[in-house]
C-alpha cells in the first residue's frame, strides 16, 4: 500500500488511497496523551528480549483482547497501543529491531494512534490480514526459519488464547521452515514487580478515583437517578485528567445488573457500586468494588 505525505494530497483525501496510509498530517498536534518514557519501555523491551534468549526465541506475536481477562496484556506493556474499538490488536517483536504495531484503519484514526503509542513502527495491514503482516515483518528480519513464540493473550491464570486456527494455518503455509511454539505464560513475570513510573500512574488513578466517589458522595439526594450519580463520577475522571473504566450504575456497564439508569434513590437506599478509573493505559487503573 502507498504511503502518502498530508502536504503532498491534503486536497485529495476524498481518494481512499490517499487517505488510507496517510503520514505527517496537522491532525491531533496539540493532543497530549499519558505516556511513559522511552527509558521506561527500553527497561521493558530488555525484560522481554532476555526471556525470549531463555526460551530460545527469535520471534513473538503477542495478541491483547479487549476484555477484563486480558486487558491488553503484553501489547500495551510493550508499545502502549491501545485500540478499544479493536476485537484484538498484536504487537510482533523481535529478538533484534523494533516492534511492529498493525493497525487494521487508516486516515485519522491511525494519526492519532501513531501520536498515542510508543513504538515508532505502526503500519496498515497488507491485504486487511493481520497474518499477512506477521509474515511481511519475519521474512524483512530473514527470520522465515527462527523459532516464533505465538504469545498467549490473557493474563495468566485467567485461561490461554492465542492466535485462531486459520491465522496459525497461514503461517505454517507461508514460512514452511518456522517452528511455531505456543506460550502460554511469559509476562506475568515481568510485569510484576512495578517500576515507580508505574507506581506513579497507579497513584494518579487513585486520585481520580477518590474524586470520583467524593462527587458521588455530593451528588447523592432522595430522587437522584443512578445515571446521574454515573455522570457525576465520568464528569469528576475527566476533568482529572483520566478515564472511567467500568463502574455500576450500569449505563456504561459491559454486563447487566439489578439496577437501571432510571432508578431514583429513594429514602435509605444505599449507593453500592464497582467503580474503576485509569489515567491513560488500561493496565495501570485501580478499582473500588462491591462487597464480595
Amino acid at each position: 500500500m502507498p504511503t502518502y505525505d498530508f502536504k503532498d494530497v491534503s486536497g485529495e483525501l476524498d481518494q481512499g488511497d490517499h487517505y488510507s496510509d496517510l503520514r505527517n498530517t496537522v491532525w491531533y498536534s496539540d493532543a497530549v496523551y499519558d505516556k511513559f518514557s522511552e527509558a521506561e519501555y527500553a527497561r521493558r523491551h530488555k525484560l522481554t528480549r532476555e526471556k525470549m534468549a531463555k526460551l530460545n526465541l527469535d520471534f513473538i506475536i503477542v495478541p491483547r483482547a479487549n476484555n477484563y481477562r486480558s486487558m491488553g496484556q503484553g501489547l500495551v506493556w510493550l508499545t502502549g497501543h491501545w485500540d478499544k474499538r479493536a476485537y484484538v490488536n498484536y504487537v510482533v517483536f523481535p529478538m533484534e529491531g523494533d516492534p511492529t504495531v498493525y493497525l487494521p484503519m487508516g486516515g485519522s484514526h491511525a494519526g492519532a494512534f501513531r501520536l498515542a503509542a510508543s513504538t515508532s513502527d505502526m503500519r496498515l495491514l497488507p491485504n486487511g490480514l493481520f497474518t499477512a503482516g506477521f509474515v511481511e515483518r519475519i521474512k524483512e528480519l530473514g527470520l522465515e526459519g527462527g523459532r516464533i513464540g505465538l504469545m498467549n493473550g490473557l493474563s495468566e491464570g485467567r485461561g490461554a488464547e492465542s492466535i485462531p486456527a486459520n491465522y496459525y494455518v497461514y503461517l505454517q503455509e507461508n514460512l514452511p521452515k518456522a517452528k511455531l511454539v505456543f506460550v502460554e505464560k511469559f509476562f506475568h513475570e515481568l510485569m510484576f514487580r512495578h517500576s515507580e513510573e508505574e507506581v506513579a500512574f497507579m497513584r494518579k488513578a487513585g486520585r481520580l478515583l477518590d474524586r470520583a466517589l467524593e462527587a458521588i458522595v455530593d451528588r447523592t439526594a432522595v430522587g437522584v437517578t443512578e445515571a446521574q450519580l454515573g455522570a457525576t463520577a465520568v464528569h469528576a475522571m475527566l476533568k482529572g485528567g483520566g478515564y472511567p473504566h467500568f463502574f455500576t450504575p450500569p449505563e456504561v456497564q459491559p454486563f447487566p445488573v439489578d439496577k437501571c439508569p432510571a432508578h431514583t434513590m429513594g429514602f435509605a437506599d444505599l449507593c453500592c457500586l464497582s467503580l474503576a478509573s485509569r489515567p491513560g493505559l488500561p493496565l495501570y487503573g485501580l478499582t473500588a468494588g462491591l462487597p464480595g
